[in-house]
């Protein structure tokens, strides 16, 4: 990670220095999605593309249409 932006958005981060994330990629940060390289120490672009796909852009999908019906 070569910004400090996630800390600044007060993003937890775990023992390797990398984003917390839940399975759907959410941070601790409400409504802060990551995926890819800034997650994992699998450091690779096939799987960061994949991660932004389906796991962050599912988590934020889910997200939203869990809004629209609550």
């Amino acid at each position: 990670m070569r910004s400090d932006l996630a800390h600044k958005m007060g993003c937890e981060l775990n023992d390797f220095g990398l984003l917390k994330v839940d399975a759907l990629g959410a941070t601790s940060v409400s409504g802060v999605y990551a995926a890819g390289d800034i997650t994992s120490p699998m450091q690779s672009l096939a799987s960061a593309v994949a991660q932004g796909a389906i796991v962050a852009g599912g988590g934020i999908t889910h997200a939203l249409i869990k809004e629209d019906f609550v």
